[in-house]
């Protein structure tokens, strides 16, 4: 059975479960999805339950060509903000 954008809602509903139990095969799951979900939707997911996957996630996403490597603005999910540098 394929998964697809019309079963995001599904999708959010049982990803915090297996993020929680095994953040490398929720991954695995985000990434071997096809028809795979739209970057703007796995991103909140990961950031939400297994943020330190979001990089991960989104070099995969290129890899894969579902996202271009040139992200014209914020990306839902990633904080793009630098952390304060210790003095």
């Amino acid at each position: 059975m394929a998964v697809g954008g019309h079963q995001t809602g599904l999708v959010k509903k049982h990803a915090r479960w297996i993020l929680t139990v095994d953040p490398e095969a929720g991954l695995e799951m985000f990434t071997e999805m096809q028809p795979p979900l739209s970057p703007d939707s796995v991103l909140p997911i990961l950031a939400s339950h297994a943020p330190s996957l979001c990089a991960t996630y989104l070099e995969a996403a290129i890899a894969q060509g579902s996202v271009s490597a040139q992200v014209g603005g914020p990306v839902p999910g990633v904080n793009t903000t630098p952390s304060p540098v210790a003095p």
